[in-house]
């Protein structure tokens, strides 16, 4: 992803798609591969505490941090549609006073963006490829936690990865993912003083929490 290019987010995850996504977590609860994220967000102590969801889509994660006793959140998302499909949920639940949705690129809105004690991206790293960036940017807005998903930096998802985007680019698609290598995202974070608290897989997918030292 390209900071700040709206254009091929907005076309991939428009209003349709985002309907059917909240029409499905409130028919069916969490995505599968989002359960162990939220697991672990609700395992620690939240009470009162602020959070930041950024790439938050309809809102799964950021209402486990709630339910989980954070006082105030904060989600950043980059299309449109999104958040407001999750704006119009948070009326109907009356959250609407406790959250605050931003809609952009993370990187371009980050300087507006307050620091929280807790900070999640949930399929988030892989959508960038100046990974870097993102995680640093994203770790100095955390008081205390940090919890992301990304894809597993393992052969067979990697090959699965290369077909998929080989598919996407005989479409000439402009949204990418990629697999970035965990240990230099691991190495980042420690260097900003965070320790790992819990990590688990699930398929394809690596989950990890860290806690500010």
């Amino acid at each position: 992803m390209k900071t700040c290019c709206t254009t091929p987010i907005n076309n991939k995850f428009d209003l349709a798609r985002a309907k059917e996504e909240l029409a499905n977590y409130l028919a069916h609860g969490p995505k599968k591969n989002t359960l162990p994220l939220l697991k672990a967000v609700a395992s620690v102590e939240l009470s009162g505490a602020t959070a930041l969801d950024i790439g938050g889509g309809v809102g799964a994660v950021l209402f486990q941090l709630l339910e989980s006793g954070a006082s105030k959140a904060e989600s950043v998302d980059i299309s449109e549609a999104y958040c407001a499909v999750l704006q119009d949920e948070l009326n109907k639940r009356q959250l609407h006073s406790q959250v605050r949705i931003w809609n952009g690129d993370f990187l371009c809105l980050k300087d507006s963006i307050p620091r929280r004690d807790i900070v999640t991206l949930d399929k988030v790293i892989c959508c960038y490829e100046n990974f870097e960036d993102l995680v640093l940017q994203s770790l100095a807005k955390a008081n205390k936690w940090y919890a992301y998903t990304i894809p597993r930096d393992v052969w067979w998802v990697k090959l699965a990865h290369f077909l998929k985007e080989y598919r996407v680019r005989n479409r000439k698609e402009c949204f990418r993912s990629f697999i970035h290598p965990v240990h230099a995202i691991e190495s980042l974070i420690e260097q900003q003083g965070f320790r790992k608290h819990w990590q688990g897989t699930k398929a394809q997918w690596l989950y990890t929490l860290y806690q500010r030292t």
